[in-house]
């Protein structure tokens, strides 16, 4: 019988995207889950999105933790106005 070999337990079993603004309000929300993260039996990455927003913002734990890799997607053209 032919079989697969399994995936090695040190690949990541879940991909977590998080699309965020980092709005200073939500940031605890944002942490809450990588706190949930670390928690998990199972090997897991995320991926950071930020939407428009400064990586220097993100929390330095969440920076320092290498599941996690961070996506900058510039913020969209401001519409134009007309004078």
């Amino acid at each position: 019988m032919d079989r697969t070999p399994e995936k090695s337990l040190s690949a990541p079993q879940i991909t977590v995207v998080i699309a965020t603004q980092l709005r200073p309000e939500r940031l605890p929300y944002l942490q809450e889950m990588h706190a949930s993260l670390t928690r998990q039996t199972v090997p897991w990455e995320a991926v950071l999105v930020l939407d428009g927003a400064d990586p220097a913002l993100v929390p330095a734990p969440i920076t320092a933790d290498p599941r996690i890799r961070t996506l900058a997607r510039s913020a969209p053209p401001a519409p134009a106005t007309s004078a």
